[in-house]
């Protein structure tokens, strides 16, 4: 059997979309809290960007 790794296209969309809903500029805009769950990096909007790295290598 020959494997080959598949190729994702858009890798990128839960990333922006993260950041996206993240940036809620005033109060109740896009979000009320932001919390991350299921993640070892952290649980506040500070730890972000880990924890979207965190979960790429877990897909």
């Amino acid at each position: 059997m020959i494997s080959k790794k598949a190729l994702r296209e858009n890798d990128d969309k839960f990333d922006r979309l993260a950041h996206y809903v993240a940036a809620a500029e005033d109060q109740d805009e896009k979000l009320d809290c932001l919390w991350i769950v299921n993640c070892d990096v952290g649980e506040t909007l500070d730890d972000l960007d880990l924890a979207i790295v965190e979960i790429d290598n877990t897909q």
